[in-house]
């Protein structure tokens, strides 16, 4: 290497500047510079002479020579060096795998090892590799660092070698670098899934994997995210090069409720290499109606109206149309729009005008979402001419109990089995029981054997439903019951006063489903009237018997207390098994108006819940028992302690009832039909949970898995345990609605982390 230069000169004549090599025997011309070609400037040359000088004592000349000394004087050489190397390239090799798609980088590092500046270049790449510079200069003894790009996008799947060859001193220097790029891919199509599906429906997708080599693959996939409405039928497996799988992916929107979806499979190979998310998206559309079905019936001429609710509790406006095809039925609107989570309610019309008598059973049909979604409403009449008495049951509404009798005499042509009786109705039920046993179709078991009609029953309801018995009236209307407890039927067709039917008679109380009594010691006269086709919880001291024929008639309504439960607890669920606990004025006394007090059983659940509204006045406290026919505790066991709270201006307060010792039930234990009186609360003076369960609410509780949760914000931790205290859900708070459909029924814990609190609820699915 060396520094020349070629400053003036005059092309006339010819000079020229020999650069050689003496190799020990004689000399070799390496290189003429002349000045023919015009000035050269100052820069610096490398001249290979190892053929000359390698393993050899050797010189190095420079001869000059020509016509004119003046130009030959202006020949400048300067800075003669020696170097065994010009330029190092590291790596020499570089090998790499990419799934599709993917890019990495590799850095190379060309170092110039001698002292002048070293001009290189770079060549030979195919589309799938690039470089971040091509070409450069690098200072005497130093070095550049270039990025290698490979791109598993730019070529199909294979194994890919280059050669990539650098150059540098005028190609006298030359490195060659070995490249290998593996392209992999597992192929998923399609690449993600986005449905819609009517509450109740399940869809099936076919998803086809494929493996496009170049090496066969281990896979499998599994969930992201738990979501227990998506799943694959095949969850693992292997790829042979260019084999294709199909899989299938079953959508399952049986178990949700109606919003917005998603969730994230991922697909994985053995070696850790693939790794690809597969996106699943459903939406799930529904409308709800209250009631689900509409029955009544009528006389020839006559007309009824009922209020049907329609909600949207979607996440986006639906616009729905009615078809009604029968002209016994008629609804105020037959189309419309409802805002999200809105709900519109509108006048069904039942009309037995010009037609018949006899039985009508038809449906109304919803549509929305262009037709995508389609319910339907269940609609029946029974038409009896205007000599036909009968009387229309009030049963109880789905899922829930109610007490029911009749005065129709149903033994006029014999005893009445109750699979007859209530023939209407028996794939609604799910059961009835009685003072003798109980009636459950569901299980073909029938303890009680015929309709009595000096009794009532405990019904409960699966679905709505119409029981309707015709006939005439029960002639006899004495009942004489034994002392106990007994459910009593109502064998007048007028309301009656249950003044006029209990007072004098020894009874100490006669109860309502619905929270009312008539409880002369506990000085309570809540329930005032007796309506046909309900049946009541009455205790008799001694044997008494009860007149409905001569009783008066009643014109005054029964107000039942209806509250909105504002208290961190759940509703107390209504099971039809009760222990009554009345409130004396006494204690009623501590209390404040807008106080509520509840009881609840060992695991926390409340079982019993009573808003105090009137000043001084006693009240009622209805504590239900465990319904033996649902899957969970709903309610409280025999023979378990009933915990007393209350909660006042904000505070839970801890409670301890002193009972009135003059009742049988005095020691706080739940007995099924028993009645307890707290004569004083000894109440503690400080609250406990106060701000925290003010601040945070969750609502309704019992819930179907759709709970509303207020007073938090998105930075609290939603950790959901069921009873077996598993986690079955984790995730920050994205909403005020927290969905737990996917879960079964029974009793969870909820966790509420953030805000520098924890606040802890137990919340009950059925």
């Amino acid at each position: 290497q060396f520094d020349f230069c070629l400053e003036n000169y005059i092309l006339s004549t010819v000079e020229k500047l020999i650069f050689e090599v003496f190799d020990g025997n004689a000399w070799h011309t390496v290189h003429t510079f002349t000045n023919q070609g015009g000035s050269i400037p100052c820069s610096a040359f490398n001249f290979d002479i190892s053929q000359y000088a390698a393993g050899k004592v050797f010189m190095i000349g420079f001869t000059a020579e020509g016509e004119d000394t003046n130009s030959i004087y202006y020949f400048i050489i300067d800075n003669i060096s020696l170097t065994s190397e010009l330029m190092a390239v590291e790596p020499s090799a570089i090998s790499d795998q990419l799934v599709v798609p993917a890019t990495s980088q590799h850095p190379i590092t060309i170092t110039n090892l001698g002292p002048k500046a070293l001009v290189w270049n770079a060549a030979g790449l195919p589309p799938w590799a690039s470089l971040s510079a091509s070409n450069g200069t690098i200072a005497g003894y130093g070095n550049e660092v270039i990025q290698l790009n490979l791109n598993s996008e730019a070529a199909s799947p294979g194994v890919y070698q280059v050669q990539l060859t650098i150059t540098g001193a005028g190609e006298l220097a030359s490195e060659i670098i070995d490249i290998q790029l593996d392209i992999l891919d597992l192929v998923i199509n399609p690449t993600s899934v986005n449905d819609k599906l009517q509450v109740g429906e399940t869809a099936v997708w076919d998803i086809e994997i494929s493996n496009p080599g170049p090496y066969i693959l281990d896979w499998e996939v599994n969930l992201a995210t738990k979501a227990d409405w998506a799943a694959f039928d095949i969850e693992s497996g292997t790829l042979q090069i260019d084999e294709a799988k199909v899989l299938k992916l079953t959508l399952d929107a049986t178990q949700l409720a109606q919003g917005q979806y998603t969730t994230d499979f991922l697909f994985t190979t053995a070696d850790g290499l693939i790794e690809k998310t597969f996106t699943v998206s459903l939406t799930v559309y529904d409308i709800a109606f209250s009631p689900e079905a509409l029955y009544d019936v009528l006389h020839v001429g006559e007309t009824s109206t009922y209020p049907l609710t329609i909600t949207n509790t979607g996440l986006e406006a639906i616009n729905w149309n009615a078809v009604i095809t029968d002209n016994w039925a008629n609804l105020s609107a037959l189309s419309g729009t409802i805002e999200a989570g809105e709900s519109v309610t509108l006048d069904f019309t039942f009309n037995a005008t010009g037609i018949l008598p006899g039985d009508y059973y038809s449906s109304m049909t919803f549509t929305a979402f262009d037709g995508e979604l389609v319910k339907e409403v269940l609609i029946g009449l029974e038409v009896f001419d205007e000599d036909t008495d009968f009387q229309k049951i009030p049963i109880p509404l789905p899922n829930s109990w109610g007490y029911i009798s009749t005065y129709i005499d149903l033994d006029k042509n014999g005893k009445m089995t109750l699979e007859a009786a209530l023939n209407n109705i028996l794939d609604k039920m799910v059961i009835m029981i009685g003072h003798e046993g109980f009636f459950w179709p569901s299980q073909n078991t029938n303890t009680i054997g015929n309709w009595n009609l000096e009794t009532a029953y405990k019904l409960k309801m699966q679905k709505e439903g119409l029981l309707v018995f015709y006939g005439s009236e029960i002639e006899d209307k004495n009942i004489t019951f034994p002392a106990g407890t007994h459910l009593v039927p109502v064998i007048n067709s007028n309301p009656l006063s249950a003044a006029d039917i209990f007072e004098g008679r020894d009874i100490e109380f006669a109860f309502s489903l619905d929270g009312l009594i008539y409880w002369p010691l506990g000085n309570i006269f809540t329930l005032e009237t007796l309506v046909p086709g309900l049946g009541y919880l009455v205790k008799f001291n001694s044997e008494t018997t009860l007149n409905f024929q001569n009783a008066k008639s009643s014109v005054n309504q029964n107000v039942v207390s209806i509250f909105e439960n504002t208290t961190p607890w759940n509703d107390a669920y209504n099971t039809a098994n009760v222990h009554l606990v009345g409130v004396s004025e006494n204690a009623a006394s501590a209390l404040q108006i807008g106080d509520f007090i509840g009881v609840f059983n060992s695991e926390g659940l409340c079982t019993g819940l009573t808003k105090y509204v009137n000043k001084d006045k006693a009240f009622l406290i209805p504590v239900y028992g465990d319904d033996f026919s649902s899957e969970y505790i709903d309610g409280m066991k025999e023979g378990e302690y009933m915990t007393v709270k209350v909660f006042s201006n904000g505070k839970v307060i801890e409670v301890d009832p002193v009972y009135n010792t003059k009742l049988s039930n005095w020691d706080g234990l739940y007995v099924t039909n028993g009645l307890s009186q707290i004569a004083d609360l000894k109440m503690s003076a400080t609250g406990i949970d106060a701000d925290e369960d003010v601040a945070i609410r969750i609502y309704p509780n019992p819930s179907n898995g759709i709970f509303n949760i207020s007073g938090a914000d998105a930075s609290y931790q939603v950790i959901v345990t069921n009873a077996q205290g598993q986690i079955v859900y984790n995730q920050k708070l994205s909403s005020d609605r927290l969905d737990l459909t996917n879960q079964p029924t029974g009793v969870y814990f909820i966790k509420l982390i953030g805000n520098n609190q924890t606040v802890t609820q137990k919340i009950v699915i059925r």
